[in-house]
């Protein structure tokens, strides 16, 4: 094995994957933005909500889905509801094209031309009537900081207007006259503005506060002949498109879904044509004459066509120190179901005006970086012959102590290089995803150990030796990583559960295999206080917090010898005892003439040992647990063998199960417990167990 690994390009933070160029990657939800990880796709199925027509469906930001029907009602729904609650609308709402909703507010294209209405989102008591003087309302859409969007035509012109939080209205843009959008759209976080244009065939987008045109898409481009009806987005960045193919091509109705590069992510078949479309990070909604349909995010790759996604990291150099280029491998750590594969490859050029052009554009953040990527792939002059590794069961999930998948780069001679690194998903294949990425350099550790007849010839081309010491480095560095990882097994924090067991073992701890997956981590960190203080109060009082933690004690445990003295009367002369105490009396057995003789009971001392009135109560520990139901049901099997392990062997153990005063809320505090049914049996409270009325009943004991 290698002593010492050698120097490398690490991509495993969100600021290291942020350093690279992405196509068709999410890099919006939380666990998407650390790797490479391909756009989720929508399912096929959707739920379906039903009502007598629907238009202008949105989503609150509390989840709930809200759009009207075509009596003029407004309907009210959470996405897995089967019925919707139906209110009378006002004249605004109920003729509208579009909802938007901002904070608490719904905000509608106003029933006279050039205004628009505010309805407040739990009453629709209407709060506010916005009027634009010389202005036809073309459509509307939520702006950052619960601000407005609003799409107007005045005076032959298009123009832009933003309604801020506060009330204040100003001109945002004034568009190109070549443009005349239908529909509008907003992607704050990308500083972008979406226009439908073209009679639904081609998209613009505008950098905000600008007029003229970013870039265009056909969206024929997409599907034959496509033209949309309906255009929003979720505000992050996906854009949702809702129309039809051309009626040479069948009329069929589909919803699009891209990034906001204007990027394919998804193509969903529709049953019916559709009315409007709104969508989410979570699902994307579509409405038409049956109601509306709610298509989920699913985990696996659409049913039409393959899913991918690319990125090429910046430019990767080894040092100027160097008198030669050493490049060794990627290592790459990736979920790849069955039907997947991950492609690498590295590139280069030998021009160094092309290098430096390369370097300032993939810096240059004016372009969007699928065009610089795109650049990148088209314009270096040499690219290495990529490398595929198909998904497999071994790899279905993730597994830290799997090794890595290894790229060699011994071919490659330049000093500066770009990895190219392409994951893609057969249709209805569930999605791979890379989640770290490991480019060592600087010549092989193991290289060196060799023979300096072995060393002069490595760098010759085709040299075979290359290849093998670079094969049994890959190994020898795979057995590093795990012997490195071997303290993660024995940590019970790190540890997988069947080494919870194991290590139970060793070290000679109370234990159970039945125990939760958390009791057994918090058994195994305080395994030193209670291999110390086995056999004492402290130690049983360790175990019995492991097993039950909790701000408020579950248990009390109870050491007569200690904790309790003997009661002894009061007179004259002697104030008496003092509370807790306990009361002690002769065995049922004693005999003593005179004081105790019970006919039947009584019998003579054997050798002459005199009965003790106080032996019964030496030597016992009480443990009173008061826990749920659930929580007693699954400890009664093991929790007395558990004890009796910890306690001394001359001490009698009295395990007692009461029924909690008080339960967790959930809002974090406390609560009482109502009474229970009353009813006989081991759970029984005192004062609520009663004998049923009516007919008596025979009980068996």
């Amino acid at each position: 094995m290698s002593r010492m690994r050698p120097p490398a390009y690490l991509f495993a933070t969100d600021a290291q994957w942020n350093a690279c160029l992405f196509l068709g990657a999410d890099r919006v939800t939380r666990d998407a933005r650390v790797g490479l990880h391909p756009h989720a796709q929508y399912a096929r199925v959707p739920h379906t909500i039903a009502s007598s027509g629907a238009f202008a469906p949105a989503l609150t930001p509390a989840g709930e889905l809200l759009w009207r029907d075509a009596a003029g009602h407004l309907l009210r729904a959470l996405p897995r509801d089967t019925t919707a609650a139906s209110i009378t609308a006002p004249w605004a709402i109920a003729q509208t094209t579009r909802i938007v909703i901002v904070r608490d507010l719904i905000w509608v294209a106003g029933s006279d031309p050039g205004t628009l209405e505010c309805f407040e989102l739990g009453t629709l008591a209407r709060m506010q009537v916005l009027e634009i003087p010389g202005a036809r309302v073309i459509d509307l859409a939520a702006d950052e900081h619960h601000g407005l969007l609003i799409l107007i035509e005045r005076a032959g012109a298009c123009e832009i207007l933003q309604l801020s939080c506060r009330g204040t209205l100003t001109t945002l843009a004034k568009l190109d006259a070549c443009l005349a959008p239908t529909h509008l759209a907003n992607l704050p976080s990308h500083k972008r503005i979406l226009l439908l244009d073209e009679k639904g065939t081609r998209l613009v987008a505008l950098r905000r506060g600008e007029g003229s045109p970013q870039w265009t898409r056909q969206l024929g481009a997409f599907r034959p002949c496509f033209a949309a009806v309906a255009l929003a987005s979720d505000g992050r960045s996906r854009v949702f498109l809702a129309g039809a193919d051309s009626s040479d091509f069948g009329s069929t109705p589909y919803a699009l879904v891209l990034d906001a590069e204007a990027t394919l992510i998804d193509a969903v078949h529709l049953a019916q044509p559709a009315t409007g479309i709104c969508g989410s990070t979570a699902a994307m909604v579509v409405s038409h004459a049956g109601g509306v349909d709610v298509h989920d995010r699913s985990a696996v790759a659409g049913d039409s066509a393959a899913v991918s996604a690319e990125l090429i990291t910046p430019v990767l150099s080894t040092p100027d120190s160097e008198a030669e280029a050493k490049w060794q491998r990627v290592d790459a750590w990736a979920t790849l179901p069955e039907g997947t594969t991950l492609e690498l490859r590295y590139g280069w050029t030998d021009d160094r005006e092309l290098a430096a052009r390369a370097r300032e554009l993939t810096a240059d953040e004016r372009l969007p970086q699928s065009q610089r990527l795109e650049w990148l792939r088209a314009s270096l002059d040499h690219w290495s012959a990529p490398v595929s590794f198909a998904g497999g069961t071994r790899r279905a999930v993730a597994d830290q102590y799997a090794p890595p998948l290894a790229f060699p780069l011994h071919e490659a001679t330049a000093r500066s290089l770009w990895i190219h690194v392409t994951l893609r998903a057969t249709p209805g294949s569930a999605l791979p995803s890379l989640t770290r990425m490991n480019v060592s350099y600087a010549g092989s550790a193991m290289m060196e150990q060799l023979p300096a007849i072995y060393r002069d010839v490595r760098n010759k081309p085709g040299n075979f030796l290359d290849g093998l010491v670079g094969t049994l480095e890959a190994t020898s560095q795979e057995l590093d990583r795990r012997i490195g990882g071997l303290g993660s097994l024995i940590h019970p924090d790190t540890a997988p559960a069947q080494w919870l067991d194991e290590l139970a073992e060793w070290l000679g701890l109370p234990w159970d295999d039945a125990l939760t997956l958390a009791q057994k981590q918090a058994v195994v960190r305080h395994a030193s206080e209670l291999a110390a203080q086995r056999g004492t109060r402290g130690g049983l009082t360790t175990l019995l917090e492991s097993l039950f933690p909790g701000s408020a004690a579950q248990f009390r445990v109870s050491d007569l010898d200690v904790d309790f003295g003997f009661v002894t009367l009061g007179g004259k002369r002697c104030n008496g005892s003092v509370l807790p105490a306990v009361l002690a009396g002769l065995p049922r057995s004693a005999t003593v003439l005179s004081r105790k003789t019970i006919l039947g009971s009584a019998r003579l001392p054997c050798d002459g040992a005199m009965p003790s009135a106080t032996r019964a109560l030496g030597g016992r520990l009480r443990i009173d647990m008061r826990v749920d139901n659930a929580t007693r049901r699954a400890a009664e099997p093991w929790l007395a063998r558990l004890i009796d392990s910890m306690v001394p062997a001359n001490l009698r153990v009295e395990l007692r199960w009461h029924a909690p005063l008080l339960d967790a809320d959930p809002d974090g505090g406390r609560r009482l417990v109502a009474a229970p049914e009353p009813h006989l049996g081991r759970d029984a409270i005192t004062g609520f167990a009663r004998l049923p009325q009516g007919r008596a009943s025979t009980l068996w004991s």
